[in-house]
């Protein structure tokens, strides 16, 4: 009797290994009662051991008896290279859920929760070999969304296209391009890339989402979500909507490395792909790269770029109490609203490049004439690159440092501290160090207060070109030129990398000084070692003068064309 209770207890104590399915798609398969999809074969006439056609074999449609999703928490599937429409597909997915009076609701089921030891994985075929190649899932007749992961938790998305195969925005407001809903059938687009909404530790890798009618991604309410190599772009509305319901605050850490945001609020052409009849929230759009809602969370995004979104390139506002932003080896370009703006309770922003050149859509051959509102829509709020919100309501005393960045702008001020949703307490606390400011004209000053009672701390700067004395108060200072390779408004063109001579050679607090929350770098925007510490975000040398020259532009693993 006491080993059938010992055995008992034993079997309650120990973890229980799932006996996780790997499922394969792929063009040449079969459907669910021709294929166990348990095999990587095409379908053929008597065996069942082949792959199924398309992932609803697999994930099901969403709310579906007639399509019911097959796999369940931990499996994992496996989509071969190929092109897979998602959503309405005539005499295959088009009854019930799919039937032709509602075909946007013809969307997948929600991605099974997985656990932490075995997460439940959908992944293009060349996941774990570089990802040199993606199957595209592209969405159909309006679908709402493409992927869902809706209360999917412990789920890895990896090596995935997602995109739709209509040049439209899904908004009546655009007068040349709103996508056409008005019965069946409405063309190939679709209304969300993906929704990823009340999710615990997703991961998101080697993910492109690209010429969406709304937004790229809609996702909120977030725990421990990670993602690498994540590229938004050319979404009609927004890069990332952060407002997936009415409750959107994500909580832990929510991470992200090479993310690649450009081009949000534009239309992308098909098949050519070009961002075109970009608009904004003059014209009735939104037009934000990555937009978040009031949220708690310590957010990070590294080693990544915002550029060219018609609204700003990073919106995180509304942080809550308790949270928290770190900005760290970001290029952030041509947003027509602020580079980056923000705000946390600590904010670090660290060995970034920020262009303010928030009139790049005014006259532009890539902008809509009709919704494009010069006065309010470049430039927007003021334009400045870089906005640190130091209140959000009742939280008050944030800290932020910024450390190691080159900023050039041509519209309002090149650092502006403000107030969101209340007033500074006279407890905030700012630090800059080893940043270089360059405006474009010299009537633009290079730092602004609009935070009560809020005196930054101020020192190894270089203030070139800017309005009044920048150097009062401040003890190591310059106003020299920073000689910086190259910085034409005109033309957009933009290399923020110091050439020879610059004054901002050697002359930067040295690395790993620590100053309040942080620490003076000891890597570059390039992950090059700083070794007599320069200030801006490049370490110069002779071998890197001109490593922005290329034609691409290098972020640490991450190659975007200019």
């Amino acid at each position: 009797m006491i080993s059938r209770v010992i055995f008992f207890i034993s079997f309650i104590l120990t973890p229980h290994v799932i006996n996780a399915a790997t499922y394969y798609i792929r063009e040449d398969g079969g459907n669910a009662t021709q294929c166990t999809g348990l095999t990587d074969a095409p379908y053929t006439t008597g065996s069942e051991n082949c792959a199924w056609n398309h992932p609803y074999e697999a994930i099901g449609v969403n709310g579906s008896s007639l399509y019911p999703q097959r796999i369940t928490g931990g499996d994992t599937v496996i989509i071969k290279n190929g092109s897979y429409p998602m959503g309405y597909n005539k005499e295959i997915y088009d009854s019930e859920k799919c039937s032709a009076n509602w075909a946007y609701n013809c969307y997948p089921s929600s991605l099974p929760s997985g656990t932490q030891d075995n997460p439940t994985r959908l992944l293009g075929e060349n996941w774990n070999l570089g990802c040199n190649s993606m199957p595209e899932l592209y969405g159909v007749e309006g679908v709402l969304r493409v992927l869902n992961l809706n209360e999917s938790d412990y789920t890895e998305v990896q090596c995935l296209e997602i995109t739709d195969h209509e040049a439209c925005v899904n908004n009546a407001n655009h007068s040349t391009r709103a996508c056409y809903n008005a019965g069946f059938p409405v063309g190939d687009w679709a209304k969300e890339g993906m929704y990823v909404y009340n999710s615990t530790n997703v991961t998101l890798n080697n993910i492109n989402i690209h010429g969406i009618a709304n937004n790229g991604i809609k996702g909120s309410k977030l725990t421990d979500f990670k993602s690498n190599y994540l590229t938004l772009r050319a979404n009609g509305i927004a890069g990332w909507n952060g407002t997936a319901a009415s409750d959107n605050s994500s909580s832990g850490t929510l991470s992200f490395h090479h993310l690649l945001v450009e081009y949000n609020g534009c239309i992308e052409s098909y098949p050519s792909k070009e961002p075109e009849e970009c608009w904004a929230q003059q014209g009735g759009g939104y037009g934000d790269g990555f937009g978040l809602d009031a949220t708690a969370g310590n957010w990070e995004f590294i080693d990544s770029a915002f550029k060219h979104n018609t609204s700003d390139g990073l919106d995180g506002l509304y942080l809550f109490a308790g949270s928290s932003m770190r900005i760290e080896r970001v290029h952030s370009e041509g947003n027509a609203g602020s580079q980056v703006k923000v705000s946390g309770d600590k904010i670090w922003l660290l060995n970034s490049k920020l262009v303010g050149n928030c009139n790049f859509f005014s006259d532009n051959p890539i902008t809509a004439v009709t919704e494009w509102d010069n006065a309010g829509d470049s430039c927007r709020a003021g334009g400045p690159p870089i906005n640190l919100a130091m209140t959000r309501g009742s939280s008050t005393g944030h800290e932020a440092v910024v450390l190691n960045n080159t900023v050039v702008w041509e519209s309002n001020y090149g650092l502006w501290l403000s107030e969101s949703v209340g007033t500074c307490s006279g407890t905030e606390e700012v630090y800059v160090r080893n940043t270089i400011f360059q405006s474009e004209n010299n009537k633009l000053n290079y730092i602004g207060v609009g935070c009560t009672g809020l005196t930054p701390d101020v020192d190894f700067i270089i203030a070139h070109n800017t309005y009044g004395s920048p150097c009062n108060g401040v003890a190591s200072c310059s106003t020299d030129n920073p000689k910086l390779a190259q910085v034409d408004f005109e033309a957009e063109k933009f290399n923020l990398n110091l050439l020879e001579g610059s004054p901002a050679i050697n002359n930067g607090l040295e690395s790993n000084t620590r100053l309040a929350i942080g620490v003076i770098p000891d890597l570059d925007f390039y992950g090059n070692t700083r070794t007599d510490t320069d200030i801006g975000a490049h370490e110069y040398s002779i071998t890197s003068e001109n490593e922005e020259n290329k034609g691409d532009i290098l972020i640490l693993g991450m190659t975007q064309k200019k």
